[in-house]
């Protein structure tokens, strides 16, 4: 039975697939996480700061001290990649030899995750041994001396993310004054770029994007200036709008000015010229699941700051994207592996089970499970 047959208005959490961490662990080797299971490991940063804040948010939420082992190896690698100018390398080879990149935002993006990583397991100091938060505070403080670099709305958010796990652990001015600084570039992005029918930080939606708006958010909940507040909710509202219609889930990857528009029109014009039985494969954008996994993040947060059921039916809704709602209502999750493919693209899935798509899986699986719990102050991000 397709998901569009048994799924309508809005969604409750239900009985979801167990947490399998299996094939994470079949991943990880002495180095760290691969991005595959391909027979040449490579391995991204980007996937092992994802790695950290899974185990260590599965650890937090569940338990397993068999666990804290896989948790400092990740951690080693992103000690590994870190530079003296604070910066983080992004991929590493078998040999741990650094894999040159040209791509000057994918590696602020990555150091900024990195950040973000760090802060989230010191947050964790009382829960882990305290030899791994002292390595992690020593890494992080290093880093937080390259942030001024940092020039994309995902990039900032995601420092800010990260000094905002710090600061609840080490509660240092510095550390304020330093997500104070941050977030001042994120307002004067949004003040340069909305209008009234674009309300967003940038021209377009890059992936992950929503982590902007929660970043803000949680710069209100240190400060309580309500400029952030209120720029947080209304961008966020704007991305919504977007991506949700009433409860209904329609990821649209690198979304633009005038993009939903232009993909009405081109909706249309394949209409008047094809049958109902000839498939449409080139019209929709790629969807990735590390996309969905930061929006689930980014929902969940709002909920529970705002206490507003609509993003808590709106986090299922998008968690429930891996499970078949979405526009091919198709499974992502492989329940006898516990891996996730690689996202939608021309029309079909991505057959690939990398390393990114299974950890975002299970970092959104993490998120929905901790209201299982009950514990609304119990806040994982």
């Amino acid at each position: 039975m397709l998901f569009s047959e048994i799924l309508d208005k809005p969604i409750p959490g239900f009985n979801y697939p167990p947490i399998k961490l299996d094939y994470l662990i079949k991943l990880t080797d002495s180095i760290g996480m691969r991005k595959d299971s391909g027979n040449i490991p490579v391995y991204s940063i980007d996937d092992n700061v994802l790695a950290l804040v899974v185990f260590c948010m599965h650890f937090k939420l569940l338990g397993n001290p068999g666990h804290i082992g896989l948790i400092e190896r990740y951690l080693d690698f992103i000690i590994y990649c870190h530079q003296p100018d604070g910066s983080f390398v992004k991929l590493v080879d078998a040999e741990k030899a650094v894999v040159p990149l040209n791509n000057k935002t994918e590696q602020e993006d990555s150091s900024a995750k990195a950040i973000w990583a760090l802060g989230y397991l010191i947050s964790m100091k009382g829960l882990l041994p305290s030899h791994m938060i002292e390595k992690a505070q020593i890494i992080l403080e290093e880093a937080l001396k390259n942030t001024d670099v940092l020039t994309t709305g995902r990039s900032l958010a995601f420092a800010i993310k990260g000094l905002y796990y710090y600061y609840s652990a080490v509660e240092e001015k510095s550390n304020l004054e330093q997500i104070k600084l941050l977030a001042g570039k994120l307002l004067q992005m949004y003040k340069e770029h909305r209008t009234n029918d674009w309300k967003w930080f940038d021209g377009q939606f890059v992936s992950g994007s929503s982590i902007i708006s929660g970043s803000l958010l949680s710069t209100w909940l240190l400060t309580d200036d309500p400029i952030y507040s209120e720029v947080a909710r209304e961008s966020f509202e704007f991305h919504s709008s977007r991506f949700f219609s009433d409860f209904n889930f329609q990821h649209m990857d690198n979304s633009f000015r005038g993009s939903i528009t232009k993909l009405t029109d081109k909706l249309t014009s394949y209409a008047s010229i094809n049958t109902k039985t000839e498939p449409m494969t080139s019209v929709y954008p790629v969807e990735r699941p590390t996309d969905i996994a930061f929006c689930v993040i980014t929902l969940s947060k709002f909920y529970l700051v705002c206490k507003d059921n609509n993003y808590y039916h709106r986090m299922n809704a998008a968690f429930n994207w891996f499970l078949g709602n979405n526009r091919l209502n198709m499974m992502l999750y492989n329940s006898a592996t516990g891996s996730c493919y690689d996202g939608l693209t021309n029309g079909t899935i991505n057959t690939g089970q990398s390393a990114g798509s299974t950890l975002s899986y299970t970092l959104s699986r993490l998120v929905v499970e901790k209201y299982k719990f009950k514990d609304e102050n119990h806040i994982l991000f």
